[in-house]
């Protein structure tokens, strides 16, 4: 019978969290400092490119380091392959491999992508500071690159999962911090169409409520 009790409790406070939510005109999204593990690695054995193009000055490559390997990303510094680790399945087409410029976050940026997984897509940007490249960020996800607030700035969205989950990347300062949608306003998926700059929310299966992004928050579209 406690053990009845306690769970009825739980559903009780779960569905008054949920009205709470949907009550709301605005989410609040909790934003935090984005991690990034990678580094540059020097290459000095034999390799085989698998796609070349320069971007913001930048000799940047994918390549394998045997036949049957990753397909990893690399810059050319000082004519050195510079690695910034695997990017891509072996069999990865090369149609759905990218290297291309970006000016997300209002900086001359240079984004790697490729397929690591089964319907898994991982973004790698790096930064172009002057006569110096750094590595920035790696995303997990379908990225799109979009000004959410109008500022003239673009901001990254990024999906993953097949319960989809959301994050919105932004710049804050010198640091570039992210929130979690799901996490943060505690929907079971949330997708984005760029189209319109909607958030498709869900808070239980088969009921969608739609959001717009408003200075760090999310405002329920009536």
């Amino acid at each position: 019978m406690k053990k009845y009790l306690s769970m009825l409790l739980i559903v009780l406070i779960l569905t008054a969290c949920n009205e709470k939510h949907l009550s709301e005109t605005f989410q609040e999204l909790n934003f935090e400092p984005a991690k990034s593990d990678i580094s540059f690695h020097l290459i000095e054995s034999s390799f085989e490119t698998i796609m070349e193009k320069t971007v913001n000055g930048y000799k940047t490559v994918l390549f394998k380091l045997d036949t049957e390997g990753e397909i990893y990303g690399g810059v050319y510094i000082d004519n050195i392959l510079h690695s910034i680790g695997p990017v891509s399945m072996s069999i990865t087409p090369n149609d759905l491999l990218v290297i291309v410029e970006s000016n997300a976050f209002g900086k001359d940026l240079i984004r790697i992508s490729g397929i690591p997984g089964a319907n898994f897509v991982r973004s790698i940007y790096l930064e172009v500071d002057g006569e110096s490249i750094t590595p920035l960020l790696v995303i997990e996800g379908n990225v799109n690159e979009i000004d959410l607030d109008n500022d003239n700035v673009n901001e990254i969205v990024s999906t993953i999962g097949t319960i989809p989950e959301t994050s919105i990347y932004r710049a804050l300062k010198d640091k570039i911090v992210v929130a979690n949608i799901n996490v943060s306003i505690n929907a079971q998926s949330v997708l984005f169409n760029p189209e319109n700059q909607k958030f498709e929310v869900y808070y239980e299966p088969n009921k969608k409520y739609y959001y717009l992004y408003n200075n760090e928050k999310l405002e329920l579209e009536e």
